[in-house]
């Protein structure tokens, strides 16, 4: 008799924890459909988030390789494979073990637009534009410039869930900021700048305005005026790729 009891207590509480999990799983989908069921959304917000995470240990590394006394216009941010990647640059190499001791990696693949650009999210990281309002402003010279990191070839939506918690934009529906200047692809000789170089380097930066970070080059300049990390649509929009950007050292 006590071992019939001990099972039907075994199987009353299988029937609690089904009713319970049941319960659980109501209020899941009950929530789900209050806010509209949008999984393409919460996704999205992931993948934003995601993307914060690797600026953040370049950041890191340079205040490492600050603190240890290398000046920042001489950081180097070749990838250890890299032909830039030498035994004597080891020391002031973010992704040195010796050096920043950061870990160079790409961007998932489910944030990049396939058959685009840069389809296996390669980060560039270089001294060559300033964004406006953020730091020191010196348009003439390299002084003024931040230290950016830049992921070409995004996908719209995820460059839409960046720019609307960087408060770039308000509505889902308006469209991203476009920076008409070409930036992604081969640079013209005295003209725009090809994002697409991994190394730092502090002298070969654009003549003038186009320098600048930003939707207008004068002032009071434009959207992304202030933002020390968005998205844009490059070289007037259309079929352009949106490039993430995340301003790694204000200067």
């Amino acid at each position: 008799m006590k071992k019939i009891n001990n099972q039907k207590g075994n199987v009353l509480f299988l029937i609690l924890i089904a009713v319970a999990l049941f319960a659980a799983l109501s209020y899941a989908v009950t929530q789900s459909s209050r806010s509209g069921g949008d999984a393409s959304r919460e996704t999205n917000i992931l993948n934003a988030a995601q993307l914060t995470q690797y600026p953040t240990s370049i950041r890191t590394a340079v205040l490492r390789l600050v603190i240890d006394g290398y000046q920042d216009t001489n950081i180097l941010y070749n990838p250890p494979t890299g032909a830039g990647f030498t035994a004597a640059s080891e020391p002031y190499e973010v992704f040195a073990t010796i050096g920043g001791g950061a870990i160079n990696q790409n961007a998932p693949a489910e944030v990049m637009q396939i058959g685009g650009v840069n389809e296996t999210g390669v980060w560039y990281i270089n001294m060559d534009y300033e964004v406006p309002n953020l730091g020191r402003t010196s348009v003439a010279g390299v002084s003024g410039n931040e230290l950016i990191a830049f992921l070409p070839g995004i996908t719209e939506s995820v460059c839409t869930r960046i720019n609307l918690e960087a408060n770039i934009i308000t509505n889902p529906t308006t469209p991203n900021p476009i920076i008409g200047n070409a930036m992604v692809g081969t640079a013209g000789a005295g003209a725009e700048k090809n994002i697409s170089l991994l190394e730092h380097y502090t002298t070969d930066i654009p003549a003038g305005a186009l320098g600048i970070l930003d939707t207008a080059t004068t002032t009071p300049f434009g959207d992304l005026a202030g933002q020390p990390f968005g998205c844009f649509q490059d070289n007037g929009g259309g079929t352009q790729p949106y490039v993430l950007y995340t301003v790694i050292l204000e200067r």
